[in-house]
């Protein structure tokens, strides 16, 4: 009986083993692998997902809002805040066009992908990048030159030529992007594709190459690289006269005074405040596409999504930086919120 048990015992070890050599493919290693990491990219996708619908929900508002007051009394009569008006605008723009994506993503059904609403998305999104960038570019150095000519501002930036300005960067800036006209189709999209991979494949596929490439090199310079390295040239540049300002009125005995109105020193720590946060929050995903660029094995989806993240902050966090920064903005802020809340 022993003999036979210990047969019987064999046969079922063997078996079972068996099994596990002939595994079913959910239970393969390399297939369980496979699904936690599915199950994470899943994860990071709805972590970004929610985050942008929330980044939308405050900073499509906000940038309303902005406009708004950048347009009534207090603002209206200076030059500067037509920049801000449009700036609120493009971002607002921008914010709103991409939010059908991020909804899409979150409720995905695959009949409802849209190629044209990819494309555009993809075409829109990068003109109201680009303005962006471009208006910070015109606000910082109207900016410049009320620091540094402070009694001739109001006859050198006056609200006509901040208009004709906005024009020139609009049309300019349109003519660029215009070449996504000529992109080719994109061929049969598999429905497994996110939103975000096809406005990707739109952005990079989506060109005949040699004209990708040029438009590409390009645009990264107009729109990126040289608007950065101005921002950051003439933020650099104001804080150093003002410092300068600082030294020699304690020198002179008067105090902290500045020279200039204070309406003008508030605006210049709201515009300041504005510029460096669009140079940090721009940074990363520069970093990340400019190491992709040098080395194109080199991809992370984690790293990527925190980058875009951190970039779309940008174009929602204005208003409140002008806030936090400035006194009459926030108390016009106040007054419409109070408004809104008695309408109701």
């Amino acid at each position: 009986m022993d003999m036979m048990d210990t047969r019987t015992t064999m046969t079922t070890l063997t078996s079972l083993a068996s099994n596990i050599i002939t595994t079913p493919s959910h239970l393969n290693l390399t297939t369980v692998a496979q699904e936690v990491q599915d199950n994470n990219d899943n994860l990071i996708y709805s972590v970004r997902n929610y985050m942008l619908l929330t980044i939308f929900l405050f900073g499509i508002p906000g940038n309303i809002i902005s406009v708004k007051i950048m347009r009534g009394k207090g603002f209206n009569k200076m030059a500067h805040s037509i920049i801000c008006a449009a700036l609120g605008i493009v971002n607002a723009l921008y914010l709103i066009c991409t939010l059908p994506i991020v909804v899409l993503e979150i409720y995905w059904e695959p009949n409802f992908i849209s190629i044209k609403l990819c494309r555009f998305t993809t075409g829109f999104g990068n003109f109201c990048g680009h303005l962006d960038s471009a208006l910070l570019t015109f606000l910082t150095y109207e900016r410049v030159i009320a620091i540094f000519f402070p009694f001739n501002i109001s006859q050198i930036v006056t609200k006509f030529r901040v208009k004709i300005g906005i024009t020139i960067i609009v049309i300019f800036y349109l003519l660029l992007d215009s070449v996504f006209c000529l992109r080719m189709d994109v061929h049969e999209v598999e429905i497994e594709n996110s939103t975000f991979e096809i406005c990707d494949m739109i952005h990079n596929y989506g060109l005949p190459e040699e004209v990708f490439e040029i438009w590409y090199l390009i645009t990264e310079m107009l729109a990126v690289a040289i608007p950065w390295v101005l921002i950051f040239v003439g933020n650099i540049a104001i804080i150093i006269k003002l410092y300068r300002e600082k030294v020699k009125r304690q020198e002179l005995g008067l105090g902290n005074r500045s020279g200039q109105g204070d309406n003008s020193g508030r605006a210049t720590l709201m515009i300041i405040v504005v510029t460096v946060a669009y140079l940090i929050l721009t940074l990363p995903l520069s970093v990340y596409y400019f190491i992709h660029g040098v080395d194109s094995n080199f991809f992370s989806d984690p790293v990527w999504n925190v980058c875009y993240i951190i970039v779309m902050i940008n174009p929602a966090i204005n208003c409140y930086l002008w806030v936090l920064s400035g006194s009459q903005f926030r108390k016009q802020f106040k007054e419409l919120i109070l408004q809104c809340v008695c309408r109701r």
